[in-house]
């Protein structure tokens, strides 16, 4: 693999370093691969926390040995200090397990192939947004989200 050296405006982390970051994966590791598909491509690191962690260092420790082994996409220091947060998105090998695991050929699967810069504040507010109302609707009674149909 022929590794590139970052431009200063690049948003995209390229170093990997597998042989530090062993890992087993699990299906909680398949359920946020399947998040960041189903939610329009990207989650920040805040919201995969919310999804699936109870503490911000157990998501992002995660989120990096997935990034790591190659699942994932994310971004640099620029990039973290552009937007705020790290985002997240799947590598070619993530879109691929998702696929399986959704039984959608990875021809057909739309999956976030490189993080759109001038959509990524609006997508994260949008998520937020979702997450807000999903929890209202599991805290209602009276009240169910039937399911939600992203921008995408």
């Amino acid at each position: 693999m022929v590794k590139r050296k970052p431009t200063p405006l690049d948003f995209s982390d390229v170093e990997r370093h597998p042989d530090n970051w062993p890992m087993v994966f699990t299906p909680r590791d398949g359920r946020i691969l399947e998040h960041i598909h189903e939610y329009d491509g990207f989650l920040a690191d805040y919201q995969v926390k919310e999804l699936e962690f109870t503490g911000m260092r157990q998501a992002q420790d995660r989120l990096g040995k997935l990034f790591h082994n190659g699942y994932l996409n994310r971004t640099n220091r620029n990039g973290r200090a552009s937007f705020g947060n790290m985002i997240y998105w799947l590598t070619r090998e993530g879109a691929e397990h998702v696929a399986a695991s959704t039984g959608i050929p990875i021809g057909e699967l739309v999956w976030t192939k490189q993080l759109p810069h001038s959509l990524v504040h609006h997508n994260l507010l949008v998520n937020d947004f979702t997450f807000i109302l999903q929890q209202a609707c599991r805290q209602a009674e009276r009240l169910e989200l039937g399911y939600w149909i992203n921008e995408s």
